[in-house]
């Protein structure tokens, strides 16, 4: 059987740079420059860590088109397969999600929404959807606990994306037990 690893790196650091008239006092530019963030994120995941990532992969491009949502259902999805062409779904139930990367294109027309639908997987709390703009990239990964989502099962298995058609969407699922 195949072993999955997720290798994340995730910082942000912000500065802002003030001007000399602004701080009169400071003697050169790194003493008027605040610093914030400085928060990161460095860890690879497999079976033997917390959390553990133990399932396959999935990794999608959707192409979606107005009125017609796509669904990604999680007890039946498309994962990633050896050779490049062939295609295998994997039943994810009793599994969580544990990390996951969603990113609209820059030349997106509108807003793509993420959520609701019949027996939502509740990736960002019961009832709520986001909406995520163009050229928008939404990351997120448990870092030393474990993932506090919902199992996978018959009433919480689908994620639901909504856009204009010809919006891309890019979908990283990470799961596991």
């Amino acid at each position: 059987m195949s072993s999955t690893f997720l290798e994340t790196t995730l910082r942000f650091n912000a500065r802002e740079v003030f001007t000399a008239a602004e701080a009169p006092a400071a003697a050169t530019e790194e003493h008027r420059t605040l610093r914030a963030g400085a928060h990161s994120l460095s860890k690879t995941y497999g079976l033997t860590t917390i959390p553990k990532v133990d399932k396959p992969p999935i990794s999608r491009t959707i192409t979606l088109t107005t009125g017609v949502p796509v669904t990604i259902d999680l007890t039946a999805a498309a994962a990633l397969v050896l050779p490049n062409g062939a295609t295998r779904n994997v039943d994810y139930t009793g599994a969580k999600v544990k990390a996951w990367l969603i990113r609209t294109k820059k030349e997106n027309a509108a807003n793509v929404t993420i959520g609701g639908g019949a027996n939502p997987y509740e990736l960002f709390g019961a009832a709520v959807s986001l909406v995520l703009g163009k050229d928008a990239e939404l990351v997120m990964a448990f870092r030393e606990t474990e993932s506090n989502l919902a199992a996978v099962a018959a009433g919480a298995k689908n994620l639901r994306l909504d856009g204009t058609t010809g919006d891309v969407v890019y979908v990283d699922l990470i799961l596991g037990t």
